[in-house]
C-alpha cells in the first residue's frame, strides 16, 4: 500500500512538473486553474500521514507481545490509521505491571515500530482513568468531604454513634470534619449550632431545640478509589495538590528513563490526560488555606452549605439535593456567593496543579499534552482548562441524549484551540456505550463531518482493542465503535480514513473564521449548583444550542468565558483575543458577572462592538468579598452600556421552548446587522457549515446531517470576486464549481453528503470540465423484481449458498436474522431496447452497510455512505444483463444473534433502474 501511495505521489509530482514546464515562466498554470506550485493542494491530493485518524488502543489484560503489536500496527496502517494512543486496562494473571521496565519496553517497541510505518504513538497519563497508582503516598491520594444529613424534630434528645455517620459516607479511612445543626428557617450563621463538642466516646448526644432541623455531618475521606475502573483497587491521585501531581509525574519520568533515555519525546508523540472523572473529589489538604488566600475569608463556617449539594452515593450522580431549610433573601444570596467562591477555588487549584502541571511536564519531556477538559459528573473549569493543553480534545458520542453535552465539549475545545492559536484540535470520536457493533461507516462519516463542523480538526477514534490473533472473532472489545479487523466493514475503512485525513490536514493548515462570541451564565450555575455538569450544559436551555443556529445561518460561533473578555482588547468594533476577532458578543441570560468582565464589555461597546443581551441583564457580582461594591460596578457598567451603546446594543427576550432556534438566531443577526459569511436561501437544520481561511483562500465545508433526505438551496458566499472550486476529499480531485446567473451557488447534498468549497483569488473562468451538479430524483425505468442467488460469508468465515431468493431484510428473516458479514447477490435482468437506452442509474435502495456493484462484469464502484446508487449510463444492453451486488452488513446481528432488537441487514430492496440520479454519489465517483 505504501508503494502504491509513493507511486501516486511520484506520478502527481511528474504531472505538476510537466504543467509548470508547459507554462514556462508562469506559475499560474493553464488559464483559470489555481497555481501549479500549490503546496496546500498537493498535500490534499497526496498522503497526509500527520493528519491521519488515530485510535485509542486499549491494552486489555496488559499482556501484550511484540509479534502481536507488529500485527496490529500493520493492520491499522493498511487501514489508513495514523497512530495509536495506548491506554492500559483490566490487569489479568500474568500481566505486565504498569510502568514497570517490561511495560515501558513494550511501549518503546510500539513507538519504534510505529515510526517505521509513519504512525504516531502516545501514552495515557493513567491506568484506565482517572489517574491513580498503588505507589501514591497517603498524603497524595484524592480527598472527598462528604456531607451526610438527617432531618430531625425537637424538642427532644438525640443520640447516635459517629461511626454510623461514617458508614453512611462509604467505607475506607475517614474522619469527622464537622457536625452542625441548622434550623428550618435561617437568616444567618449565628443560628447554626456547632455540635463537634457534643461528641464523647464516639457518640453524638445533644438536646434538640423545638422545631424542625437538619443535622449535617462532614466526613473527610483521605483515600478514594478509582470508580471508572472498578477492577483497580488503587488510590486516585489528588488532582488539586501540586506536590502530589509532581510526585506522580516524577514516577512516570523515572520509570520510563531506561526505555526512553530520559525523555518521552525521544520516541513518543504525545502525553494524554483523559476526561476529569474524579467523583466525588472536592477537597485537598490545603484547601482551607488556599481558599482564604484566594478569596480572603474563612470557608469553615460554610462547609456544610457548600458540600451538601450532592446526594451521598457510591456512583457518580447528576442529582442535586435541594436545601431542606428556607434561607432569608439576604442569607440565600450569601450562600450563593460562597458556593461560587468554593467552585472557583476548586477550578483554580485543579488548573494550577493538574492541567498546567502536566502541560509543563509534558513539554519538558518533549511531547505535547493532549487533554480532555470535560468531566463526570461535573466540569472542573471546562472553558478555562481548554486554554491550557497543546492539543485540546473534545468528544463525540453516537448515542446522543440531549443533555449529554458532547457538542459543547467540542465547542469549548474548539474555542480553547482557536483562542490560543492551536490548529490541531482533536476529538475522541465515535464513543458509544450501547451500540458499538451497530455503527455503519455512513454513521462514522456523518459524525466525523459533524465533528469538523464543531471545530475539530483531528479524529482520535474510540477505539481499538489489543486482541490476539488466536482469539475467535470478534475478539476483545471496549465500549465505543469497533475498529478492528473482525468488523465487517474493516476493508473499507481506508476510504473513510483517506477522506478524513484530507480534511483534517486542510483544516490544520488553515485559520478558523469565527464571528460570534457567546457567553453563557457560568457564574450563575456555579452559584446555584456548583460544578454540576448537567446544569452547566442546560442553563439556559437554548444557550448551548445557539452555536448550531448560527452555523445554519451562515456564521460561526465560539463559546467564551469571563477571563477571555477580561484579557481581550477591543478595536474597530472587534473583540480581539490571540488570533481571534469576533464581530458580535452574545450574553445568554447572564445575571451574575465579575465586575472586571462587565467593565470589559463596556469597553467593547465603546470601541464600536455589537452586543446582544438575551434575557437577564447582568446586575450582580458572584463573590462574597466586596459584594456590595462589586455589584455596583456591574450595575454601573451595564447602565453605561445601555445609555451609550445606541443601536450597537440589542436586548432580546429569551427564546421560548419549541421555537425554531435557527430562525430566531437569524432574526438576531438581522437586528444586529451582522453580515453572514454564507446566505442560504433556505436554512435547514440539517445543513451545517464551517469556515476557514488559508492565506487568500476561503474554505467552506458544508455537511448534510440527514441520513435519508437530500437538502437543496441556493447560497451566496461573501468572498468577493474569488472563484469557487470543489475539492473532493474522497478522490483528491478538484474542479471549478458552477456559478448561477445571479452570482449564487446551487447547493444540493444527498443523504450524509458533504461539500468542500475553496474560493480562489483568481477570478478567471475555469476549464470546460466543471463539477457537475447532481439532479433531482429520477423516474423509475424498471424494477428489478427477479430472484437472486446469494453467497453468504459470515464474519466468522462460515459460508452458505442460497438460490432463487427474493429480496428481504435479513433482520426480518427467521433463518438470516443472526447473520453478519458479506452477502453477494447475483441475478439476470432482462431489458427491452427502450429500457436499456433509458436506464442511467442503478438504485439499490436503502442499505445499512457498504455496497459494491458489477454490471456485465464491469465494476461500478463502492458506496460506503449515503445513497446506494451507481451510474450505468451506456452500460446496459438489450436482452440479458448480469447484475452482481456485494453488501457488507454491520456486525451487530452476528454478535447478538438472539437479540430482539436487530439491525437492518442485507439488501431489502427494491432495486430499481432510474433515468436520473438522486445525488452526486451516482455521478461516477468511487
Amino acid at each position: 500500500m505504501r508503494e502504491r501511495g509513493a507511486k501516486t505521489i511520484l506520478l502527481s509530482a511528474i504531472y505538476l512538473f510537466s504543467l509548470a514546464a508547459h507554462a514556462a515562466t508562469s506559475l499560474s498554470g493553464p488559464p483559470g486553474q489555481p497555481a501549479i506550485q500549490d503546496k496546500l493542494y498537493a498535500a490534499f491530493q497526496g498522503h497526509q500521514e500527520v493528519a491521519r485518524p488515530c485510535v485509542y488502543w486499549w491494552w486489555q489484560g496488559n499482556n501484550v507481545t511484540s509479534n502481536e503489536i507488529v500485527r496490529h500496527l500493520d493492520l491499522m496502517n493498511q487501514a489508513g490509521i495514523g497512530g495509536v494512543l495506548i491506554i492500559p486496562m483490566a490487569p489479568q494473571a500474568g500481566s505486565m505491571e504498569w510502568l514497570s521496565p517490561d511495560w515501558w519496553r513494550m511501549v518503546r517497541f510500539t513507538a519504534d515500530e510505529g515510526a517505521k510505518r509513519n504512525m504516531q504513538t502516545e501514552v495515557s497519563a493513567a491506568y484506565a482513568w482517572p489517574s491513580g497508582a498503588k505507589f501514591l503516598k497517603p498524603e497524595h491520594a484524592l480527598q472527598t468531604l462528604t456531607c451526610v444529613s438527617e432531618e430531625i424534630n425537637g424538642p427532644g434528645t438525640y443520640e447516635k454513634k459517629v461511626d454510623d455517620f461514617l458508614e453512611t459516607a462509604f467505607k475506607g479511612r475517614r474522619t469527622t470534619e464537622f457536625v452542625r445543626l441548622v434550623p428550618e428557617t435561617i437568616s444567618g450563621l449565628e443560628q447554626v449550632t456547632d455540635l463537634m463538642g457534643s461528641v464523647r466516646d464516639g457518640v453524638l448526644s445533644f438536646t434538640v431545640p423545638p422545631g424542625k432541623h437538619t443535622l449535617y455531618a462532614g466526613i473527610l475521606r483521605t483515600r478514594a478509589r478509582i470508580k471508572s475502573s472498578p477492577h483497580l483497587n488503587t488510590p486516585v491521585l489528588d488532582y488539586f495538590n501540586t506536590n502530589a501531581v509532581n510526585a506522580y509525574l516524577d514516577y512516570f519520568e523515572e520509570s520510563s528513563r531506561e526505555a526512553f533515555g530520559g525523555k518521552l519525546g525521544n520516541a513518543l508523540h504525545g502525553f494524554y490526560g483523559d476526561s476529569t472523572e474524579i467523583w466525588p473529589a472536592n477537597w485537598t489538604g490545603s484547601f482551607k488555606e488556599e481558599f482564604f488566600r484566594r478569596r480572603g475569608y474563612d470557608l469553615t463556617p460554610y462547609l456544610h452549605f457548600v458540600t451538601a449539594l450532592y446526594p451521598v452515593s457510591e456512583r457518580p450522580t447528576y442529582d442535586l439535593r435541594p436545601d431542606p431549610f428556607v434561607a432569608s433573601p439576604e442569607f440565600a444570596d450569601t450562600l450563593r456567593r460562597v458556593r461560587y467562591d468554593y467552585s472557583r477555588t476548586l477550578v483554580e487549584l485543579f488548573r494550577d496543579s493538574w492541567v498546567r502541571g502536566v502541560k509543563r511536564w509534558s513539554n519538558e519531556q518533549g511531547v505535547p499534552f493532549r487533554y480532555q477538559a470535560y468531566g463526570h459528573p461535573w466540569h472542573i473549569g471546562i472553558a478555562e482548562n481548554y486554554m491550557v493543553p497543546d492539543i485540546p480534545e473534545g468528544n463525540s458520542w453516537l448515542n446522543k441524549p440531549e443533555d449529554h453535552g458532547w457538542e459543547i465539549w467540542n465547542k469549548y475545545a474548539a474555542a480553547g484551540g482557536h483562542l490560543t492559536g492551536r490548529r490541531k484540535i482533536s476529538c475522541e470520536a465515535m464513543t458509544d456505550v450501547t451500540g458499538k457493533f451497530r455503527t455503519s461507516l455512513d454513521v462514522v462519516k456523518r459524525t466525523d463531518d459533524f465533528n469538523f463542523i464543531t471545530g475539530m480538526t483531528e479524529a482520535n477514534l474510540h477505539g481499538s482493542c489489543y486482541s490476539p490473533a488466536d482469539e475467535p472473532p470478534p475478539g476483545r472489545s471496549q465500549f465505543g465503535t469497533f475498529f478492528n479487523e473482525h468488523n465487517t466493514w474493516w476493508p473499507y475503512v481506508p476510504k473513510w480514513a483517506q477522506y478524513n485525513a484530507r480534511l483534517s490536514h486542510l483544516f490544520q493548515s488553515a485559520d478558523p473564521v469565527v464571528d460570534v462570541g457567546i457567553l453563557c451564565p457560568t457564574a450563575d450555575v456555579w452559584s446555584d449548583y456548583g460544578l454540576h455538569r448537567g446544569k452547566f450544559q442546560t442553563t439556559p436551555a437554548y444557550g448551548y444550542l445557539l452555536w448550531k443556529g448560527f452555523t445554519q445561518q451562515g456564521v460561526t460561533a465560539d463559546y467564551l468565558h469571563e477571563e477571555v473578555l477580561q484579557q481581550a482588547s477591543f478595536n474597530d468594533g472587534r473583540l480581539e483575543y490571540g488570533p481571534m476577532r469576533y464581530r458580535l458578543l452574545v450574553l445568554c441570560d447572564v445575571a451574575t458577572m465579575e465586575p472586571a468582565t462587565a467593565e470589559a464589555v463596556e469597553r467593547y461597546v465603546k470601541a464600536g462592538g455589537k452586543l446582544v443581551i438575551v434575557g437577564n441583564l447582568p446586575d450582580r457580582s458572584p463573590s462574597f468579598t466586596g459584594a456590595q461594591a462589586n455589584d455596583q460596578r456591574v450595575k454601573t457598567a451595564f447602565a453605561n452600556i445601555l445609555r451609550d451603546g445606541g443601536e450597537k446594543v440589542i436586548r432580546m427576550e429569551s427564546p421560548v421552548a419549541g421555537i425554531n432556534l435557527a430562525a430566531w438566531t437569524g432574526g438576531m443577526l438581522d437586528t444586529a446587522g451582522l453580515e453572514r459569511r454564507v446566505v442560504f436561501s433556505a436554512p435547514s437544520e440539517n445543513l451545517l457549515q464551517v469556515h476557514y481561511q488559508a492565506g487568500d483562500r476561503e474554505l467552506f465545508f458544508l455537511s448534510n446531517q440527514d441520513a435519508a433526505r437530500t437538502v437543496s438551496c441556493s447560497a451566496r458566499f461573501l468572498t468577493g470576486s474569488k472563484t469557487p472550486w470543489r475539492w473532493d476529499a474522497e478522490t483528491g480531485g478538484r474542479a471549478p464549481y458552477p456559478i448561477e446567473a445571479d452570482g449564487q451557488l446551487k447547493v444540493q447534498l444527498g443523504p450524509s453528503e458533504s461539500l468542500l468549497l475553496i474560493f480562489e483569488p483568481d477570478a478567471a473562468k475555469g476549464p470546460a470540465e466543471e463539477y457537475r451538479l447532481p439532479t433531482e430524483a429520477g423516474r423509475t425505468v424498471k424494477a428489478v423484481d427477479t430472484l437472486w442467488d446469494l453467497s453468504l460469508i459470515s464474519f466468522k468465515g462460515e459460508t452458505t449458498a442460497l438460490h432463487n431468493q427474493p429480496l428481504v431484510d435479513f433482520a426480518q428473516s427467521p433463518s438470516l436474522k443472526g447473520f453478519a458479514g458479506v452477502a453477494e447477490y447475483e441475478t439476470t435482468v432482462p431489458l427491452s431496447p427502450e429500457e436499456a437506452a433509458q436506464g442511467q442509474v442503478l438504485d439499490l435502495g436503502s442499505i445499512n452497510g457498504v455496497s459494491e456493484a458489477w454490471l456485465n462484469e464491469r465494476h461500478l464502484g463502492v458506496r460506503w455512505y449515503g445513497v446506494h446508487q451507481y451510474s450505468v449510463k451506456g452500460l446496459l444492453k438489450s436482452g440479458a444483463n448480469q447484475l452482481r451486488v456485494k453488501v457488507t452488513t454491520v456486525l451487530y446481528n452476528g454478535v447478538n444473534p438472539e437479540t430482539e432488537e436487530r439491525s437492518s441487514a442485507g439488501m431489502p430492496g427494491p432495486v430499481l433502474l432510474r433515468d436520473r440520479a438522486t445525488s452526486d454519489a451516482a455521478t461516477g465517483r468511487n
